[in-house]
């Protein structure tokens, strides 16, 4: 047990010293690089998330990944799975949707913000919060 924790702080460490701001070598913003990066630790992080079985921990994991990778092709994803733990596990749906949309506020890619809208005018509509969703529509 004590080895397997190690071993998982240890990649643990490995890969949060991998992530942040990824330049090439002018010193510009590698985006290839970028979305392999976040690729990579959403990957982490939904390996992480089977592993655990507490839906705060879930959350939590989830969180973490959208904290680092807010602007990513799994943002949308990511936000239905916080939506699902916080909103309607944990019975805190108004907490869920501050934090996407804090998320939201975020993006400045117009594919991502796209794909997360459609996701928030669900989660508005479920929610009762006709005058948010159209104001996305």
């Amino acid at each position: 047990m004590v080895k397997k924790l190690l071993i998982f702080l240890v990649l643990a460490a490995v890969a949060i010293a991998g992530w942040g701001d990824v330049v090439n070598a002018a010193g510009t913003p590698d985006m290839a690089a970028a979305a392999k990066a976040a690729d990579e630790a959403y990957n982490k992080a939904m390996t992480e998330r089977r592993a655990v079985e507490p839906i705060e921990e879930r959350l939590a994991i989830t969180k973490k990944f959208l904290d680092e990778f807010p602007e990513s092709s799994h943002t949308a994803n990511a936000i239905s799975a916080v939506v699902y733990y916080q909103g309607s596990s944990l019975d805190d749906m108004d907490g869920a949707i501050a934090y996407a949309e804090a998320i939201r506020a975020r993006i400045e890619d117009p594919v991502v913000a796209e794909d997360l809208d459609k996701k928030l005018i669900v989660v508005y509509g479920d929610a009762g919060k006709m005058d948010k969703m159209l104001a996305i529509v």
